[in-house]
């Protein structure tokens, strides 16, 4: 008896469908050319900005509990409060600009040139 013949039939299903949380850059509903690329680039800073800090904080945050040296220890915990300190500044920028005018994040080239 072979083991693979005791499923015959496999149906996909195809009805669902994924709506992602962040556009895409390849997606129908994206703008092409560079219009396209400035509306996008500050929401990919942010996120870039934000990975960076979180695998700065994992990175210092396991030298600091592997390390026995304490040189290694304080400096892991100056480098940490860099990272956080660095997300903050992040952070806060992004909720200024938001305050002043949120279609400052997401602008056209129109918008700039006053037109």
């Amino acid at each position: 008896m072979n083991l693979f013949n005791i499923v015959t039939k496999i149906y996909a299903q195809t009805t669902n469908t994924v709506i992602p949380l962040v556009p895409d850059f390849a997606s129908s509903e994206a703008q092409t050319g560079i219009e396209g690329y400035v509306k996008d680039l500050f929401p990919k800073l942010i996120q870039f900005g934000v990975a960076i800090a979180i695998l700065t904080m994992t990175y210092w945050g396991l030298r600091k509990i592997i390390s026995n040296v304490p040189g290694f220890k304080t400096e892991s915990s100056e480098r940490m409060t860099a990272a956080l300190l660095g997300l903050g500044i992040l952070l806060i920028a992004w909720l200024i600009l938001n305050t002043i005018n949120p279609e400052i994040l997401s602008t056209s080239l129109e918008t700039i040139g006053g037109q």
